[in-house]
């Protein structure tokens, strides 16, 4: 030990820099490295964790062996840190909420729950600011993570469903106004819906609208401009029709509104999947028809307007 305490701290000496800054590149150098010895790469690993070097690329450069090490640096870490809510100890948190995301992809089975159980899908700290608000972008951060298996979002779901569930009841209030859960999970559902596939399953994404349906709340379940992209990912009959119905008539906000393309061919889609609900056809066919007067209106001022910009050339 005394002759690997020596080669590392001559090695240490050598990548520190005048301002003795430490080569973080060197240190994660080794960790790739297939010919370091692995007592080096844990000493490496060590240094690494306490700097908090959130820009490695950890799924890449960590084996089984060393995910299982880097787990247990995290728990003692996680440890020292608890009930501590200054400034740094809540970076520190964030830190390595984010890197359980990346080991729980490299541990077997066994160290990924254990690991797991510290996940926090809530934010560490309340903030609110012109682009942002604190709330549950950990939970974001999971689900939108195509490489994270389904069980761990599933494991999290529940999570969420007992927050959202306890709120609801009055035995749990949020932080902030603005980090109501419900209005979150709305949010977050939503979100997913952009950049074409789902970063989840169909079926776990249907669930989690069928979740939200079941609390009852007089609020829309996906944002409403969302509604015709959510609509694709349903398959279920029952649960389409029932999300579908609360977007029109079971909240007390803006109902959803056939104005483009898209929410075009979803009204006709669902006209034709549900004929048997006669107050559901008339809404969306009156919908359609303000559509065409719209479109009319569009067509008709289209020539006007151009001779009028005809008339202002020299």
């Amino acid at each position: 030990m005394s002759r690997e305490n020596d080669i590392w701290n001559r090695y240490m000496k050598k990548i520190k820099t005048a301002g003795n800054w430490i080569n973080w590149e060197e240190l994660e150098a080794i960790i790739k490295s297939i010919k370091i010895k692995v007592e080096f790469k844990k000493r490496a690993l060590e240094i690494l964790i306490k700097g908090e070097q959130a820009d490695i690329k950890w799924r890449k450069i960590l084996n089984k062996e060393l995910a299982i090490y880097t787990s247990n640096l995290v728990k003692k870490n996680l440890e020292k840190l608890k009930d501590k809510d200054d400034h740094k100890s809540v970076q520190s948190l964030y830190f390595y909420n984010d890197l359980i995301l990346d080991l729980i992809t490299l541990l077997p089975k066994k160290e990924a729950e254990s690991l797991f159980k510290l996940f926090q899908i809530k934010d560490f700290s309340v903030y609110w600011n012109m682009d942002n608000c604190s709330g549950y972008e950990p939970l974001q951060f999971l689900y939108e993570d195509k490489k994270i298996d389904e069980s761990w979002k599933m494991k999290a779901a529940k999570q969420m469903h007992e927050i959202i569930k306890k709120e609801q009841q009055g035995e749990m209030k949020p932080r902030k106004d603005y980090e109501d859960a419900f209005n979150w999970y709305v949010q977050i559902l939503s979100f997913m819906l952009y950049g074409g596939k789902l970063p989840v399953s169909k079926e776990f994404y249907q669930n989690e609208i069928a979740f939200l349906l079941e609390t009852s709340q007089p609020r829309p379940v996906i944002k409403i401009c969302n509604t015709s992209k959510a609509i694709k990912q349903i398959k279920d009959r029952k649960i389409k029709h029932s999300f579908v119905r609360h977007q029109i008539f079971n909240h007390s906000g803006k109902k959803f509104r056939v104005y483009n393309p898209e929410h075009v061919k979803a009204a006709k889609k669902i006209i034709a999947e549900f004929p048997e609900d006669k107050e559901l056809i008339a809404y969306l066919k009156k919908e359609l028809e303000k559509g065409i007067e719209i479109k009319l209106v569009e067509i008709k001022k289209g020539p006007a307007n151009k001779k009028v910009r005809q008339e202002m050339m020299i």
